[in-house]
């Protein structure tokens, strides 16, 4: 079969592909719905009505130009997305829409929906994305001590500052959380959003005192009280806002509904503004900064339902457990005959990214092929025949709709082979930024922290959501004290030495040897956590009465991320009343990560070997003095832990080498100056490195979809004949410090050009997941390495190789203080 038969074939899928049946009473426009397999799988189930959140197209204009600290560019924000939301809403009757929240911040809001609202929805040009409602859960003991906060507490004790608590409300008649009617003097105002009422007081018969704990922990009274001593910042000011429904249940688009009052509410009382959000509560297992949403497939339902999936050609595409590359199952081309095919495609809208998949071939060398298209774009790359064991195939898309297309085809009699193809392990580029996300840069645009417990599964690679937000703070959790051993519950992918149990519900605990600042082993961690805080056993304040946690005003055990993230809020409170006192002004949301993350005692996570700070507020208010006398502070950012070796970027069995490694910009944590970089040196190079240079430049890249080199856009900032040297921390002070944003990516180049080679140096790497490394190498065949590019250079290979890097960030907090 023809390529422009086969294109002629494509555009006749394309242009059938508007609608897609799901065996429903109405068929229903698919294309923006994020994680389809939650909404339409209920309405599979039998339900009439679905909980949904609707984004709508933000009213770019305005929002570009908003001044989020001014009251009438604010109004004027949210009577345009009031508008916007109005005029989408009187699309919809009341049978098939029924209104749940309306967001005053971003423009969108959430509801039921039927399943013919839900295609008038999705048919709505102003409509940009429809997300599923999801369950949050707790992300389940004093540390004050721990986190050197005893010396300023009396000093710098939150006063000036508001701190919102989003959980399951606040009992406001505890005497440490002011004792009388709501609000009071200590819980000054709130909302409960959990039913849709202004008392946000606990659901006291359904024990929910979580959010009471926190409060406690982070901004209760001072006055001791059994082993109660008060917050960790006793003069700062609370907001409830309930996200608890009384049925027991944390629902998202309330805590997003929660974050959204708290932009327009910020300022209700200007004496104590809301500059922190304490959440405590997650969902779900992230292995990278999740502000993007992406969809996979790995067919494991054992059908094609987990997404939109369409089918086209001569035999339909089916799932099969006989050949997979992981899990149980994997999809595989329809049995077609001679001059047939098989096309699987779905239609996706996306950001920029990459999608990647894993295949497998058994076919006729040159006659029946596998092939890749984007849109009706075909791709040399992409077309594959013969006999292939399982590889994966990555390429980079631009941002907008798409449809993935895979087709087999055959053209001759001859069968080779199993004559046929499979696919597996399908990740498509992300959407973003999804509401969560979107609530939470709207929240700290406007100055105000975002504070979240990293979960308590115990996983090494991974947190909750929303911690794994880039703008929120995620908190995970240690140990105060040494309190003998302890077991604590872990889930079944926790990397944590686990054994079976019975009473937990995870099946499976770990045994912890506690001791000050050691780990919990079900605290969540990975390479994007930012910080972490005590969170075991602490005494803090309960429901007044009999229907808390305890029968008194008080509980002793009170522990996991949520007491950490509590912690930490009030920490962050403390540190903003100590900038309003000592520099005049309040920091931004993102200073306050740095200097918490920046000025923190380093501890070593062992079940995960790494590295995280746990806060010391002592230290961080007294970077405040030092900041005032030079208006800065440099702070050595560690990414890496792992203790394997390459001989990358020091290689050296050649004349000539070239490595560029992508570092996140959520495992660098800060903008700024960098001055330095120190590489892990376990062999030194056996010949001095000609003209070793380090070079740098901003990238949104966080993986390579293909292995090139880039050739432009990039700063010198080392450059020098490297002598041998020795082993351990190797330090190269920049000659030409590099300005880094702190939002983008970093991308490093180390090269080195030398006439002969010997044996090779050595460094130590991490593997984080994704090709992280381009390099090449050559024996003087290419000129100079740095104008390596393209056709002029040797072959590039692609490797999730992480050179283990020091890097010296000098951070001039002036630049970003709010008023």
């Amino acid at each position: 079969m023809s390529r422009t038969t086969l294109r002629i074939l494509l555009w006749g899928l394309l242009l059938g592909l508007s609608i897609y049946e799901i065996g429903l009473a109405e068929p229903v426009p698919l294309r923006k719905l994020i994680s389809y397999k939650d909404i339409i799988g209920e309405f599979e189930q039998g339900k009439d009505k679905v909980k949904v959140i609707i984004n709508l197209a933000e009213p770019q204009q305005t929002k570009a130009a908003i001044n989020w600290k001014s009251v009438h560019s604010l109004q004027a924000l949210q009577r345009e997305v009031e508008a916007t939301q109005g005029s989408v809403l009187s699309t919809l009757s009341a049978d098939q829409f029924k209104l749940r929240h309306r967001f005053e911040n971003q423009a969108g809001f959430s509801g039921e929906v039927t399943l013919e609202g839900l295609a008038r929805l999705v048919n709505d040009p102003r409509v940009k994305s429809i997300e599923p409602v999801f369950l949050l859960t707790e992300t389940l003991k004093q540390g004050i001590s721990l986190i050197n906060a005893s010396a300023y507490r009396t000093t710098y004790n939150g006063q000036g500052v508001a701190i919102a608590i989003c959980d399951s409300g606040i009992d406001y008649t505890h005497p440490k959380l002011g004792g009388g009617a709501f609000p009071n003097s200590k819980v000054i105002g709130g909302r409960d959003f959990g039913d849709n009422d202004a008392d946000p007081f606990p659901d006291a018969d359904l024990l929910t005192a979580h959010g009471t704990a926190c409060a406690g922990i982070a901004a209760g009274d001072l006055g001791a009280t059994d082993d109660y001593v008060g917050g960790v910042a006793p003069g700062a000011k609370l907001y409830a806002l309930k996200v608890k429904n009384k049925l027991g249940v944390y629902e998202s688009d309330a805590m997003l509904a929660a974050l959204d009052w708290c932009i327009s509410h910020q300022n209700d009382d200007p004496c104590h503004p809301i500059l922190v959000v304490s959440s405590s509560l997650g969902s779900g297992r992230y292995i990278r900064p999740c502000d993007c949403l992406e969809d996979t497939e790995g067919f494991e339902r054992g059908d094609f339902l987990n997404l939109p999936w369409m089918h086209a050609g001569d035999k339909n595409w089916t799932i099969t457990s006989d050949e997979k590359y992981s899990g149980t199952y994997s999809a595989k081309a329809g049995n077609i005959s001679n001059d047939e095919l098989s096309i699987l495609a779905l239609m996706v809208d996306c950001k920029q990214g990459s999608i990647k998949f894993w295949l497998k071939v058994s076919s006729e060398l040159l006659h029946d092929y596998f092939d890749f298209y984007v849109d009706d774009v075909f791709f040399p790359a992409g077309s594959w025949c013969g006999s292939r064991d399982w590889e994966q195939f990555s390429l980079a898309v631009t941002e907008g709709e798409h449809i993935f297309i895979w087709v087999y085809s055959k053209d001759a009699s001859v069968s080779v082979g199993e004559d046929t193809v499979w696919i597996d392990d399908i990740t498509f580029p992300a959407r973003c930024p999804s509401a969560f996300a979107e609530a939470v840069n709207g929240a700290v645009a406007a100055g105000i922290t975002v504070l979240a417990g990293s979960g308590n599964d115990g996983y090494c690679d991974s947190i909750c959501y929303p911690a794994c937000l880039s703008n929120a703070i995620s908190v995970g959790t240690v140990y105060d004290a040494a309190l003998g051993t302890r077991q604590t519950c872990v889930a079944d992918g926790s990397c944590a030495a686990k054994y079976l149990s019975s009473y937990c519900s995870t099946g499976w605990y770990a045994a912890d040897e506690t001791a000050a600042d050691a780990v919990q082993s079900n605290s969540n961690t990975a390479s994007f956590l930012h910080i972490l805080a005590p969170g075991t056993e602490a005494c803090t304040t309960d429901i007044a009465g009999s229907k808390g946690y305890s029968a008194g005003d008080y509980i002793e055990d009170f522990g996991g991320t949520s007491a950490a993230c509590a912690y930490a809020a009030g920490a962050a409170a403390c540190l903003q009343s100590a900038a309003k006192e000592i520099i005049g002004s309040y920091f931004s949301p993102s200073d306050v990560k740095d200097i918490l993350v920046s000025t923190g005692d380093n501890i070593t996570d062992p079940k995960a070997h790494i590295t995280t700070p746990r806060v010391n507020l002592a230290r961080a208010i007294e970077s405040l003095h030092e900041a005032e006398e030079d208006d800065g502070e440099c702070a050595a950012i560690a990414i890496g832990t792992g203790t394997s070796t390459w001989s990358h970027p020091m290689r050296t069995d050649y004349h000539d080498s070239r490595t560029q490694v992508i570092y996140l910009a959520g495992e660098i944590g800060m903008p700024g100056t960098i001055t330095a970089l120190a590489l892990d040196v376990t062999t030194p190079p056996g010949q001095t490195l000609n003209n070793w240079t380090i070079r740098m430049k901003h990238t949104t890249l966080s993986e390579y979809a293909t292995c090139e080199l880039d050739a432009t856009g990039w700063t010198v900032v080392y450059q020098k004949d490297e002598p041998v040297g020795g082993t351990g921390w190797r330090t190269f002070k920049f000659s030409t410090p590099f300005e880094y944003n702190g939002v983008d990516n970093l991308l490093v180049d180390f090269s080195h050009n030398d006439s002969s080679y010997t044996s090779s140096g050595t460094c130590r790497y991490s593997s984080p997941a994704g090709a992280r490394s381009a390099y090449a190498y050559s024996n003087s065949l290419f000129a100079d390495p740095l104008n390596w590019s393209g056709s002029a250079s040797p072959s590039v290979y692609c490797s999730n190789y992480v050179p283990n890097v020091q890097l010296t960030i000098c951070r001039q907090y002036t630049l970003s203080r709010n008023a």
